[in-house]
């Protein structure tokens, strides 16, 4: 083999190598600050404050605003969760908070199921942290990776028609105000700002630290599946009363979609799940955002690869434990969210 050709060889061995560890890993984004820049989950938007702060306490948290305030409207200040959000909901050149090194659970009242938690924990360690104890939440969004304010804060919803959003999980927050001042609110006590700041956008205060009420831990029989979108939508109100937990994925340009349907069970016995079983998982999710990034050059082909993962898509049937069966592995980032009303009267 002469110097060309095995130049050549080595670079295809050395670029399939890094091809294939690429697509075995996980590429969920979460922000990340450098360069004085930082970039949504989906990289849609590039966001470059003035200033980036992660505070640890609430302290912090009060001196930084008082500190902004003070300087007479020159410059605002917003806070970032984990980026999730579509919209430019924190992009600006102002003073950027971040709480991700505020995440302590702060007390557990096990006679009342209830949890105090600082602001910046994410979904997944709570989660994990109230399964140790016996707790759990009662409907949770898709991704686990947000952080806990941040999905009160953007409305997420989890699904099912017996179970509402996060933020009605929530008894009571502490909320710095624009003047740095913390006020405790609660239904009771300023209702008003208990309905305004708890889907607030984070535009009424800074939500510092959250009680929620929980529940004892529960498992949840799981059915993931692809089926024809008519039959989908034709049932679709049965399939609400029927489940605990209800949604479905319409596949653009196929009249299929991908349902989840998930009912709670007395069974404990989870469906163990090999190593090879999740990093085929993770294989698949990562050929699908090439196979869709590439589609974006043309309808056409976002038609023939989105009728390929509706055929190759294979069912999915087990028992989780609640947050696992209601959370999904990090998606790459390869898609947008549309929000759609049916009425199914």
């Amino acid at each position: 083999m002469n110097t060309n050709k095995l130049t050549v060889a080595i670079i295809l061995t050395l670029s399939t190598a890094i091809f294939l560890h690429h697509v075995s890993t996980s590429h969920f984004r979460s922000p990340h600050y450098q360069n004085g820049k930082i970039r949504n989950f989906g990289g849609e938007y590039l966001i470059e404050p003035t200033r980036y702060i992660t505070p640890q306490s609430e302290a912090e948290i009060i001196s930084v605003v008082r500190n902004v305030s003070m300087k007479q409207g020159s410059h605002r200040v917003r806070v970032i969760g984990t980026g999730h959000s579509w919209s430019p909901l924190v992009v600006c050149r102002d003073v950027l908070i971040s709480l991700d090194d505020y995440k302590q659970v702060l007390d557990i009242d096990f006679e009342k199921k209830v949890v105090v938690a600082q602001a910046g924990i994410k979904l997944k360690e709570l989660n994990s942290i109230l399964w140790e104890n016996g707790l759990a939440l009662s409907n949770l969004g898709t991704v686990a990776e947000q952080s806990l304010a941040g999905a009160i804060s953007t409305s997420t919803h989890g699904t099912g028609a017996k179970y509402a959003s996060m933020s009605t999980q929530m008894i009571s927050f502490t909320l710095v105000v624009a003047n740095g001042t913390v006020i405790e609110v609660s239904r009771e006590q300023h209702p008003e700002i208990f309905r305004s700041a708890s889907v607030g956008m984070g535009m009424f205060g800074i939500i510092s630290t959250i009680t929620l009420q929980c529940e004892q831990a529960f498992y949840i029989h799981k059915t993931e599946a692809i089926e024809p979108l008519d039959f989908v939508l034709y049932n679709l109100g049965t399939s609400m009363s029927k489940y605990d937990y209800y949604k479905f994925w319409v596949i653009p340009y196929t009249n299929s979609a991908k349902t989840f349907s998930m009912v709670r069970t007395p069974n404990t016995q989870v469906t163990v799940k090999t190593s090879l079983d999740e990093k085929l998982k993770i294989v698949g999710l990562n050929i699908a955002y090439y196979l869709w990034k590439f589609s974006s050059l043309s309808m056409e082909i976002t038609k023939v690869v989105n009728k390929v993962i509706s055929i190759v898509d294979k069912p999915d049937i087990g028992i989780y434990k609640s947050y696992e069966a209601l959370t999904s592995e990090p998606l790459p980032t390869y898609f947008g969210k549309t929000y759609w009303t049916i009425n199914t009267m």
